[in-house]
Parts: structure tokens; C-alpha cells; sequence
């Protein structure tokens, strides 16, 4: 049991945050660059009925990428990725004026569709990661590429390589350089190309998205 508390405090301090979804995702990179094989038994032992049911309902998942929904309030295209700012608010005294800041109150009238399609993406792609990397089975891998080409290479559905509007504030920022909070689940993707590298499938995407000029 002792051990068993030990592991997970491991994989909480080394993920990116201590949220439990993200703790499963990142123990595989945590395990596999640090520590040994009793760890790596241990925690195998410790999540595999988690990963595989996260698995299981991934592999149900078709894509979903920002094109699936649009907000007029955006200033950016179908390709574009929106998000407004958490806190504010229009002004109950001017309505047609520019939002004002109501600090830690969220506004239920924010375009969240955007954000919650980033989050799903994440959280699919990350639960096939792990469990790939537990099974070596190649069906979490070809599942994830069919995500991969919808949200970075499909004219139709893919998502343009900007957060340009992205945590707006409406009449004063068509888009906000802190919009990158609305990325905070992606490393899960990166993850899972870590551990995919040599699968052919994955080498495929990674050659049809890459940027040439940049030899790599």
C-alpha cells in the first residue's frame, strides 16, 4: 500500500497539473525516462483497469474538431479556434459597451464549444497513448490517427495553427496572447507521438503535417 502511494504521488508531481485524468496519461512518459522496472510493474498493476476503460470509450469516439461549430461573435473563420475570457461580463448599466471584468466569476453565456472540443481531443488521444503503451495494440494507434488527420490535415476539418482568437474580450481584444491556457491539455498529444514514434501509421501524419523547411 505504501508503495502504491508512492507511485502516484510521483506521477502527480511529474505531471503537468494534478488533475486524476492527466495522472494515468503521464505516468507512462514519467516511468519510462526515470524510473524502473518495480515501479513500472507497480503502476501497470496500479492503472491498467483505468487506461483500458478510458480506452475503451476512446475508440468509440469519432473526431469532433472546432469546424463542427461556429460563434458569430468570432472574428476568425470556420478553422479558427474561439474562446472568451473567462471572467467578464457585459456591463448591466451599458450593455452594448465593452465587457467588463467581474474577477472569478465565470460568464455562462461564453462560447465554450471550442475549448470543450480541444479538451476532448486531448483526453482521447492521451487515453489511446496509454494504452498502447500498455498492450502494444495497434488499433489505439490507428484509431488516434483518424483524430490526428481530422484536426491537422483534413481541408474540411482541420483546425488553423493559431490561437489568434482565442480568449476574447468582447469590444476590446479580438483575440489574447493568454489564450494559450486554452492548450493546457495538449501535452497529452505530444505524449502519445512520443510514444508512437516508429509506429508507421503515425510516421505517415507526422510527414503529411510537418513543415519541411524545418528538417525534421
Amino acid at each position: 500500500m505504501k508503495f502504491s502511494i508512492f507511485v502516484r504521488e510521483k506521477v502527480r508531481l511529474h505531471c503537468l497539473h494534478a488533475h486524476p485524468v492527466c495522472q494515468s496519461k503521464c505516468l507512462y512518459f514519467y516511468i519510462s525516462t526515470e524510473a524502473g522496472s518495480v515501479i513500472t510493474k507497480e503502476a501497470k498493476k496500479l492503472l491498467r483497469a483505468q487506461i483500458i476503460t478510458e480506452a475503451k470509450w476512446a475508440m468509440t469516439q469519432l473526431p469532433q474538431t472546432v469546424t463542427s461549430t461556429f460563434s458569430s461573435r468570432s472574428a476568425g473563420g470556420l478553422h479558427d479556434f474561439f474562446s472568451e475570457a473567462d471572467y467578464f461580463w457585459p456591463d448591466p448599466e451599458h450593455p452594448d459597451d465593452p465587457y467588463i471584468s467581474r474577477d472569478g466569476l465565470t460568464n455562462p453565456d461564453n462560447f465554450l464549444e471550442h475549448p470543450k472540443a480541444m479538451l476532448r481531443f486531448s483526453k482521447i488521444i492521451g487515453a489511446l497513448a496509454s494504452a498502447y503503451k500498455l498492450t502494444g495494440d495497434e488499433k489505439y494507434v490507428n484509431h488516434a490517427v483518424l483524430h490526428l488527420q481530422a484536426w491537422f490535415i483534413h481541408a474540411e476539418t482541420l483546425k488553423n495553427p493559431n490561437l489568434l482568437y482565442a480568449q476574447v474580450v468582447k469590444g476590446r481584444f479580438t483575440g489574447h496572447n493568454y489564450g494559450i491556457i486554452d492548450t493546457i491539455h495538449h501535452p497529452q498529444v505530444v505524449f502519445f507521438y512520443y510514444f508512437c514514434l516508429k509506429h508507421n501509421s503515425l510516421n505517415c501524419v507526422y510527414k503529411q503535417v510537418r513543415d519541411p523547411s524545418m528538417g525534421v
